[in-house]
């Protein structure tokens, strides 16, 4: 409202401007113009007179002048010293006097000895004729161009004043060099005594300061720019605050001023300014009414919306982003004990009857948390199978109390439909502010207790330090590995792999890493972190490059060609590129195909098998040879292993370690070795430690050997130096 109040106003002082600016120009146009015809009057006059030698003739000429044009009052020709000699004698005779030594003429006879030009003077009243007159004189002058007379008309005033508006902006005319008012309208305070006294200096100098203060050069300048000035300035007349544009005429030293009272607009904008506030207020009025409306409404949907946000939608229970919103970092509370609930098995749910069953048990499982949720108490559904219970001022005593009572509630059977279904829960408990004072860490701690629950299921495990060393310990791990190899931490280790006749068949690719922080961090500790973080891609990669690269140099070295055995996870077997990047590292070190063999473990089939399946025909078919890891003890099946084009079976190190006194591990062995040859692979035995293992797995049928008892895993180096001493004792 107040910018269009604003806007209004300012354009409201705009149009005033533009109007007045064009009042005053077509005025001042129009009175220069009548100037000028005056001027070319006389100088027909002095033409006419210059030939005439009777000063009659000259009398009756200037009364004819006068009879032609009704505006001019009277006209005469003086002396240079003044006196009037020839004056017009048309019904009114006007009494003759000095024009040098008369104080309302002296001044501008004078000017006019000295100028070429037609001189206006004062504008005086004639009582004579009851009229201001307007004086207007120029010098006849002889060949030399001295001035031998003066020929004066009187101009009634009526005439300039018909030119000016006749309506609130107010025009009048002053003389520049001595700043007498030259025509103004009718002033009834005044009367006529308003041309007899002149515009103060204080008053013209107040005026010019307040025009070059706002156009910022100055007057002299701004005088001769036949541009009009619009200025704010206390009148001369009646010191009330005007709106004044200027303009001035050169030719004739006049100033043309057009004038309307500040009031007179300001009343204009504030009548508009009354509607538009009216009009504004009737607007606000059926806008509060209709904001109310929507406002109230709003309420509403957001606290449905904020119920929906933060709650979740199958059980009604609070969801993440309601703890989110209760619980800052920042901030203190009273002390709680958060109890953090996953369900046992329940993926078996959703797996064989459908989604529509699994939730109808987690509400159940929602209905009976709630039963255990007292006071202050917070139950929330975290995620899919996740609860999280939060207890405020929970003795520590009664955490297993607790723990055991969520259990058991949980565990009873749920009966939906015709069908009944037995989870169970793992709980982890974490303890605010005794473990963290960081919410986010009382969170974590009490997911990464229930994970150590779940190791178990159907039980609970309190955060403590052990957990906490071993949670820091895998951080520390995470961390230190995404720089392992760019500070060189990773290496290689091979270990051989021996054949029936004690020659050397392949060896085994290990990775290993040794940190100045963490000292030596075992495979099966950090390779699993490494797929968790999505590290794997890369240190697969450089596993592939290096070993490819260093067995080549071995083989050179010793002469010997064997088999190069080079572990692949599933993470790695999944990515994009594996194919194209396995093949463009043999190329780069001219790797012979059939020395290489990948070997993967059976928790590969859990992923796309189809997808797994055609890349091992790829394989295959460019001729790399792919073994079977840690058989027996993973997700493998005898129709699995009928489809899988496996070229090796490896038995793992645990069936091995107790063959010589566990008949249930003979067993199992033979039974390996047995369906291996019957897929026409060969069988390889890992983890031999004894030459009595050895011995026993060779009457099995078991085709190659590696273990401890024929060299533990050894850099390149001393790998070279192993297939050396072979080939020497050969």
């Amino acid at each position: 409202m107040f910018f269009t109040i604003y806007k209004v106003s300012n354009d409201e002082y705009k149009e005033y401007e533009l109007k007045q600016s064009n009042i005053t120009k077509l005025t001042t146009t129009s009175i220069n113009s009548l100037f000028i015809q005056y001027e070319m009057l006389l100088d027909m006059l002095i033409e006419q007179i210059e030939s005439f030698s009777d000063y009659k003739k000259i009398e009756k000429l200037l009364n004819h002048m006068i009879k032609l044009n009704p505006s001019i009052i009277v006209s005469g020709i003086s002396s240079p010293n003044g006196d009037i000699y020839i004056s017009s004698t048309n019904d009114k005779k006007l009494e003759l006097y000095n024009l040098k030594e008369k104080k309302e003429t002296k001044e501008t006879f004078i000017r006019t000895l000295n100028s070429k030009k037609m001189v206006i003077g004062r504008s005086y009243y004639v009582k004579l004729f009851d009229k201001v007159m307007i004086p207007m004189r120029k010098a006849i002058r002889d060949k030399n161009g001295k001035v031998i007379s003066v020929i004066t008309i009187g101009v009634d005033v009526n005439k300039i004043l018909s030119l000016l508006s006749d309506n609130e902006h107010k025009t009048y005319l002053f003389r520049g060099f001595d700043h007498y008012i030259q025509v103004i309208k009718d002033n009834k305070k005044n009367g006529y005594l308003i041309y007899d006294k002149k515009i103060s200096n204080k008053f013209i100098k107040y005026i010019t300061n307040t025009a070059e203060k706002k156009y910022k050069i100055p007057i002299d300048i701004l005088k001769n720019s036949d541009e009009v000035s619009n200025i704010f300035f206390k009148e001369y007349f009646s010191e009330d605050i005007v709106f004044a544009s200027i303009q001035y005429i050169k030719r004739f030293d006049l100033y043309v001023i057009t004038q309307i009272n500040k009031d007179i607009i300001e009343d204009e904008i504030t009548e508009q300014i009354y509607v538009l506030i009216a009009t504004f207020l009737i607007i606000f009025i059926i806008l509060f009414i209709l904001f109310k409306y929507i406002s109230e409404n709003e309420v509403k949907k957001q606290k449905a919306l904020y119920f929906q946000a933060t709650h979740d939608q199958l059980t009604n229970l609070n969801n993440r982003k309601y703890l989110t919103s209760i619980f800052k970092n920042n901030e203190k509370y009273d002390p709680f004990i958060l109890f953090f609930i996953d369900l046992d098995n329940f993926k078996s749910i959703n797996d064989n009857y459908g989604h529509t069953y699994g939730d109808l048990v987690l509400k159940q499982v929602a209905s009976r948390l709630k039963k255990l949720q007292v006071n202050k108490d917070i139950l929330a559904r975290y995620s899919g199978d996740e609860f999280l219970l939060i207890k405020y001022n929970l003795e520590d005593t009664k955490i297993e109390e607790i723990s055991n009572q969520i259990i058991n509630t949980l565990s009873k059977t749920y009966y939906v439909d015709k069908y009944e279904f037995n989870i169970g829960s793992s709980v982890g408990v974490s303890q605010y502010p005794k473990d963290s004072e960081i919410i986010d860490d009382i969170k974590r701690y009490a997911d990464i207790s229930m994970y150590e629950a779940k190791k178990q299921k159907n039980s609970f495990k309190k955060f403590d330090e052990e957990i906490k060393q071993s949670y820091f310990r895998k951080s520390k791990i995470e961390y230190e590995l995404k720089n392992a190899l760019i500070k060189n931490e990773i290496y290689l280790v091979y270990q051989p792999q021996i054949d029936l006749n004690g020659n050397i068949h392949g060896v085994e690719a290990l990775v290993r890493w040794e940190n100045k922080n963490l000292g030596f961090i075992p495979p099966d500790e950090f390779i699993k972190i490494a797929e968790a973080t999505g590290q794997m891609i890369s240190l697969g990669r450089y596993i592939m490059k290096t070993a490819l690269s260093e067995i080549k140099d071995v083989y050179k070295k010793t002469g010997v060609d064997f088999q190069l055995s080079i572990n692949i996870s599933v993470k790695q077997f999944m990515e994009k590129e594996f194919f194209n990047k396995l093949f463009e590292y043999l190329k780069d070190n001219n790797f012979n195909k059939d020395l290489l063999t990948l070997e993967v473990t059976e928790n590969v089939f859990i992923e796309d098998f189809n997808y797994i399946l055609t890349l091992f025909d790829k394989l295959i078919n460019q001729g790399i040879k792919l073994s079977l890891d840690d058989f027996g003890t993973g997700y493998s099946s005898l129709s699995l292993l009928k489809k899988l084009p496996i070229d090796e079976l490896k038995i793992d190190k645990s069936f091995v370690d107790d063959i010589l006194d566990d008949e249930i591990s003979r067993n199992m062995v033979q039974s390996i070795i047995s369906i291996g040859k019957n897929f026409h692979m060969e069988i390889l035995a890992e983890g031999i430690e004894t030459i009595e293992q050895k011995r026993m797995l060779n009457e099995f049928g078991c085709d190659l050997f590696q273990g401890y008892y024929f060299s533990k895993p050894i850099k390149k180096q001393q790998l070279e130096e192993y297939i050396l001493n072979l080939k020497k004792d050969k």
